[in-house]
């Protein structure tokens, strides 16, 4: 896994063509499902995603699910300054709040800090998650870095994209020298908290604001 760009490989055609076919004409057969699924949970150790070996889901449910999945054409990389604008669509349904004109000139006026990169999530050549990248030396943990605005399209959530993303946001940062990370995350958003907790990472304290606007509101 390189530091700038990572891409799960689909399986050959042949092994494609024949999982394709299994699919078709045995999809309704125990025997064969649980057959499967073993090969795929060997595939599955050798890789940065586990699959849980244990699951209420179906083997048959799951067996479709594993594969379409190890089928999915995965890119993630830095997303290029000049084509920063592409995270927009995205980064507005995190914050409705912002008027779309200041949005905009915030992520071009980020893009052109020396300590900021973005992340990308692409499915199939689409854009579907994003992540900022904040670098900093910190007194008390050294150099670290922050995701922040990170976003997966609500249509691709529940896949375990979220964990690839994250799996390849921390090989990246640690290859820069990083010996930490840590984010802020909406207290309105409880499932983002259980994702962190899943992920290895603990609450140290409050994160406080004050907006010093004139309005004195948050957007």
């Amino acid at each position: 896994m390189s530091g700038l760009e990572s891409k799960t490989k689909p399986l050959n055609d042949a092994k494609t063509q024949g999982l394709h076919f299994i699919l078709h004409f045995f999809k309704c057969s125990y025997y064969v499902q649980k057959i499967l699924n073993r090969i795929l949970y060997r595939r599955s150790e050798k890789s940065f995603f586990k699959i849980p070996k244990r699951s209420t889901i179906s083997i048959q449910i799951r067996t479709i699910f594993y594969i379409n999945f190890l089928l999915m054409d995965i890119h993630i990389q830095i997303i290029n300054e000049k084509e920063i604008e592409t995270i927009i669509p995205l980064l507005t349904k995190l914050n409705s709040k912002t008027p779309l004109k200041t949005l905009t000139e915030r992520v071009l006026e980020m893009s052109k800090a020396s300590n900021y990169e973005c992340a990308g999530l692409y499915v199939e050549g689409e854009l579907v998650g994003i992540s900022g990248l904040w670098y900093s030396t910190r007194h008390y943990i050294g150099k670290s870095a922050e995701p922040d605005h990170v976003v997966i399209d609500e249509a691709e959530r529940g896949k375990g994209l979220g964990k690839i993303f994250f799996n390849w946001i921390d090989h990246h940062v640690q290859s820069k020298g990083c010996e930490a990370i840590e984010l802020n995350a909406y207290v309105s958003n409880p499932k983002s908290h259980k994702f962190y907790y899943n992920e290895g990472y603990n609450v140290y304290g409050f994160h406080f604001l004050k907006v010093l606007r004139d309005d004195k509101k948050f957007y």
